[in-house]
């Protein structure tokens, strides 16, 4: 699979690993880019990024893709503050968009968390095939003594 394939494409599944590697790879160089640049205009590549990797992940966790955007929202909030929105009237009062973005901040960082910890469905499931089997068949001890008797002869 291709870089571009890999980062962009919503389709399928994502194992544990690689969606920890990923995510630190991204947000170290979104990181570095940030600390060399004179603004910030590279925080947008993070989660253009994380998004299908994210949707992956849930797929493997079993879960729709639809849930991204509840973990995401913390972004939408960040640009809407980005384009000059800098409160919201809701109900009477008048709520600041940064304390928005700090509160919706945790529970999208817990959820991502939880993504990283969570072992992913055994088999397939309706987004694809397990990404492990690729790494370790899994045979039953049989089909693997008759492969070996196979071998010999």
């Amino acid at each position: 699979m291709n870089l571009f394939k890999y980062l962009f494409s919503p389709k399928g599944r994502v194992r544990r690993f690689s969606f920890v590697y990923t995510w630190c790879i991204v947000l170290l160089f979104v990181s570095m880019a940030s600390v060399f640049a004179v603004n910030n205009d590279y925080l947008w590549f993070a989660p253009l990024a994380l998004l299908p990797l994210t949707i992956r992940r849930l797929h493997d966790v079993g879960m729709s893709g639809i849930n991204s955007f509840i973990i995401y929202q913390v972004y939408g909030l960040w640009a809407l503050q980005l384009l000059g929105l800098n409160s919201i009237h809701f109900m009477g009062y008048d709520i600041s968009m940064l304390t928005l973005i700090y509160y919706t901040a945790w529970p999208s960082t817990l959820c991502v968390f939880y993504l990283m910890m969570k072992k992913g469905d055994q088999g397939s499931n309706e987004y694809g095939a397990d990404p492990l089997w690729n790494l370790a068949p899994r045979v039953t001890l049989q089909e693997f003594l008759s492969w070996s008797d196979e071998a010999k002869s």
